[in-house]
């Protein structure tokens, strides 16, 4: 399980509630940029841009099928993403 920010809810770091899948998914769903983190197979850490959406209760990521990113994370596919709390910007 993943915990919410207690800080943001006003109550302690321990003491926050534990969030769903479908909760956290509802939580990203707005925006579509994530920076993903990761090892390389040399060992160096690296981070990288990346756009996803959600649908069906799931989270794709798109990357180029060439591109060194995916080339990275299917060597190794452990690593983190960040979502920002941002949603999309309006455009006029």
């Amino acid at each position: 399980m993943v915990r919410t920010d207690a800080r943001v809810q006003g109550q302690s770091r321990e003491k926050a509630p534990p969030l769903s899948t479908h909760e956290i998914l509802d939580k990203i769903a707005h925006a579509s940029f994530a920076v993903l983190s990761h090892v390389t197979t040399a060992g160096a850490p690296r981070s990288s841009g990346v756009v996803y959406t959600v649908a069906g209760g799931r989270l794709f990521v798109a990357v180029a099928p060439d591109s060194w990113k995916a080339r990275q994370v299917a060597a190794d596919p452990r690593g983190n993403a960040s979502f920002s709390r941002f949603s999309r910007p309006a455009t006029t």
